[in-house]
């Protein structure tokens, strides 16, 4: 394996990543004699979900979302956002991620969506699934839990999406954020349907 430039970060998941501040180059764990896929974008930070089917990448201003499709080996970019994310995690399909700013968003399909604030100095240390709790950390090492209602939105995304059998039942305290996410995905009637905000009807 030669490599094409001076590597200042390595990356370990379902691809090898080799970054300096300029370039990242992916490569096959099982063929490391050419890239994959150049990225023109040092990358500081990369998080993969659990299947290995999604991909987020960050540096100092900038996140992206690529899908990773393992047929053919191919990436794919599907979103960009001009923004500095300091930390994230993969929960099932849904990346959720802080930005410099403190705001916790998430990600998915294609789209990023406010979520709830947290503090500017607090990462993201890991989540819970099956409790919905979503862990933080400071420069104290102080841990922090915040309550996220992932098995809602996985519901939400897998109705999206046309796999669930039955809408899900929204809570009225989420029914102004997730009737943002149906209008995003062109769903009006059903943000039509949620929305408490007057000003908000679609």
């Amino acid at each position: 394996m030669k490599l094409p430039l001076i590597p200042q970060r390595i990356f370990e998941g379902h691809l090898l990543g080799v970054a300096d501040n300029d370039k990242t180059y992916f490569y096959n764990w099982n063929d490391l004699t050419r890239p994959l896929h150049i990225l023109n974008m040092g990358a500081e930070k990369i998080w993969w979900d659990e299947s290995g089917e999604q991909m987020a990448i960050a540096n100092e201003t900038k996140f992206l979302l690529h899908t990773f499709n393992k047929s053919n080996l191919s990436l794919s970019e599907v979103l960009v956002v001009e923004d500095k994310v300091t930390s994230g995690v993969f929960v099932n399909k849904i990346f959720y991620y802080i930005n410099k700013a403190g705001k916790l968003h998430i990600s998915f399909l294609g789209k990023s969506f406010f979520l709830a604030n947290a503090e500017k100095k607090q990462f993201i240390l890991g989540a819970l699934e099956q409790q919905n709790r979503l862990y933080l950390f400071d420069r104290n090492n102080s841990v922090y839990s915040h309550h996220i209602p992932f098995e809602l939105l996985n519901h939400i995304y897998s109705f999206i999406l046309g796999m669930a059998k039955s809408e899900p039942e929204i809570p009225e305290v989420f029914r102004d954020r997730v009737a943002k996410f149906y209008h995003a995905f062109e769903f009006r009637k059903e943000a039509y349907k949620l929305t408490e905000n007057q000003d908000h009807k679609f």
